[in-house]
């Protein structure tokens, strides 16, 4: 994902060198910069869907308990320092280029990949901020994957699904092995719900490491309750709780948050309160951009990054449950993503489609999905803002508006309100 920002656009054409399975040159170069990784306890959250919604909750339950938390997420939506969050601020112009300057001097071979880069930057930047912890969300996978290089106070595993099948396998098994990867002797592990086949997976490689293993459903879960709000339950029991977040796949992000933290104060040496106050204050004023964001209300128009089948189905449930007909859907995804099930899930809901294109290399042409919108009222326009201005023309104000099929669309779309290009 591009940035706005000149000082670093330089740092975007790393992306040329692609990715590169292996932890040697992260290592490396991190023991350029001193192993910065060392200097704080690090929670490592990995999954196919609701990694970054959890990292994000992680970060604010422990902000709100009072300790100094670093947050890295990627990809970042509008600008590069989203990446680097510490209390939910990120660097200014002048730490980043610092930051920059620092790591391009210890890259001695100049190899380092943008994302080993931008791990590397994020370890460095939490380390000289003296961050109590971090929260370090993976990238693709697990086993291979930069963040990888650090040793974990505590491991996540959101969930599962079928995504990057062409780098981390194409059954449920394969992909499970390479997200279990981050798995380290004797740390506990927490994981979401998942597949019978990826758990078995999970189960052996944790046991292997001798790594505690709490499972959503088993040794935590979340109860809704009458009034929309949910008790949970794991070594404590928490009531009246709302995720912040919408859609009720957010619940169980919430569970595995909470059930992180609950977790990782309980090994540290000076204790950390965490009670309902403290919950309530991190989780009802969380916001994450591009998860079931309303930018509008007349028409309602969200902001969704939904990109694989697994995330589209959640976005269904919540289109059917929560907003009302006519709908048109703003749809771009990259080449990499199985469009034709994501589709699957979000036809049904639409009577008009626009398509378009986003500003990346990998990103699928319009007309490679001509044969799903056969019959029905679709569009094409490749720059994004103009397809959400014409799906605007076109919706009436009780209707609704989506924006889904990448983060990467997501971002173009913030950016243009952010610039003004957008009529709201």
């Amino acid at each position: 994902m591009t940035d706005m920002t000149p000082h670093f656009s330089h740092l975007f054409q790393r992306q040329r060198l692609g990715i590169r399975p292996g932890l040697e040159g992260i290592t490396r170069l991190l023991a350029h910069l001193g192993d910065p990784q060392q200097y704080f306890p690090v929670i490592h959250v990995a999954g196919t869907n609701g990694k970054g919604s959890v990292a994000s909750l992680i970060a604010a339950i422990l902000q709100a308990a009072g300790l100094r938390t670093g947050l890295y997420t990627s990809p970042h939506l509008v600008h590069f320092s989203e990446r680097f969050q510490i209390n939910g601020a990120t660097p200014d112009n002048q730490s980043l280029n610092d930051l920059v300057t620092r790591i391009e001097a210890a890259d001695r071979e100049q190899n380092a990949t943008f994302f080993e880069f931008t791990t590397a930057m994020a370890f460095l930047h939490f380390a000289r901020s003296r961050v109590d912890m971090a929260v370090m969300e993976t990238g693709m996978g697990g086993r291979w994957d930069a963040t990888t290089a650090c040793h974990p106070a505590l491991c996540v595993i959101t969930g599962i699904g079928m995504d990057h099948k062409e780098f981390l396998g194409d059954t449920l098994a394969a992909i499970a092995s390479e997200k279990a990867g981050i798995i380290k002797p004797g740390i506990p592990v927490i994981a979401g719900s998942l597949a019978p086949e990826a758990l078995d997976v999970i189960t052996r490689q944790a046991e292997n490491c001798k790594a505690p293993l709490f499972v959503m459903g088993q040794n935590f879960c979340t109860e809704k309750t009458r009034d929309s709000r949910y008790i949970y339950t794991g070594k404590t029991i928490f009531k009246d709780l709302h995720p912040g977040l919408e859609g009720e796949h957010q619940a169980d992000n919430m569970a595995i948050a909470i059930a992180a933290v609950e977790t990782i104060t309980s090994l540290m040496t000076t204790p950390v309160l965490l009670d309902e106050t403290i919950l309530h204050k991190a989780l009802t004023a969380r916001k994450w951009p591009a998860r079931l964001q309303t930018l509008a209300t007349s028409p309602l128009i969200l902001l969704d990054g939904a990109h694989n089948p697994q995330a589209a189905e959640a976005l269904a449930a919540y289109l059917r449950q929560k907003t009302s007909e006519p709908r048109t859907l703003v749809f771009g995804v990259l080449e990499d993503k199985d469009a034709v099930s994501i589709l699957h899930h979000l036809t049904p809901l639409f009577s008009k489609f626009i398509l378009t294109r986003p500003q990346n290399s990998r990103s699928l042409h319009p007309s490679a999905l001509a044969d799903i919108f056969q019959g029905k009222h679709s569009e094409t326009l490749l720059d994004a803002p103009e397809a959400l201005a014409r799906a605007i023309s076109i919706t009436p104000a009780n209707g609704t508006i989506c924006i889904a099929g990448s983060l990467y669309l997501a971002g173009e779309i913030l950016r243009g309100m952010n610039e003004g290009i957008l009529p709201f």
